[in-house]
């Protein structure tokens, strides 16, 4: 290699191009960490404070059959509520799923008149509404999969809503199987951090 060849104007756009190749995988390797970290929450009800509001992020879907993962949100809830009751138990959401989680909780003894159905096609949608109902002085307790907790609180902090994470059961620990969920949850994270995350929705 010559001397000029090191530097010539293709030499230095060259590199430019992959330090800033390097720096966006930093980054998102950094997102992802804080995505990883953030789901090491513990899924005991016991630790949680008690709360006014107990606010369920259930997929939307059209189907007629609750998912394994939207029954593993709502059994979360009903634990919650049996050690520590809300006034107010939400299920956020759209489609017909969401009405067979009503009916679920009900069956599990949570009385109909404490649920309430937050129908919204996204999730920053459903915490714009919130901020505008249950308040922003009062203890919102989330119950999601482990893997979204960074996003969630990015996105209530955005809003400026208090929260606390409950993950539901069996979502807190990272498989093989869940690496595409963390990578997606980790895109979500870097993308919110440069564009807010009031615009982005992971689902």
């Amino acid at each position: 290699m010559s001397i000029l060849s090191l530097f010539s104007p293709f030499a230095w756009i060259r590199r430019l191009i992959s330090l800033v190749l390097f720096l966006l995988l930093a980054f998102y390797v950094y997102c992802g960490y804080l995505t990883y970290a953030a789901s090491e929450l513990p899924t005991s009800a016991a630790v949680l404070k008690t709360s006014n509001t107990i606010l369920i992020i259930g997929p939307a879907s059209s189907s007629t059959q609750l998912s394994a993962d939207t029954v593993s949100r709502l059994n979360q809830a009903v634990d919650i509520y049996d050690i520590r009751p809300a006034k107010h138990v939400i299920l956020a959401g759209n489609g017909k799923n969401i009405t067979f989680s009503k009916e679920y909780l009900i069956s599990n003894k949570i009385p109909p008149s404490r649920i309430s159905i937050l129908s919204a096609s996204s999730v920053p949608g459903t915490f714009s509404a919130l901020a505008g109902t249950v308040g922003r002085n009062r203890l919102i307790t989330v119950v999601a999969d482990a893997l979204q907790a960074a996003y969630i609180e990015n996105l209530a902090a955005d809003n400026r809503l208090s929260i606390q994470m409950s993950p539901a059961i069996n979502s807190e620990a990272v498989s093989l199987a869940g690496v595409g969920q963390l990578a997606k949850e980790a895109s979500a994270v870097a993308v919110g951090k440069v564009i807010g995350f009031t615009r982005v929705d992971w689902g």
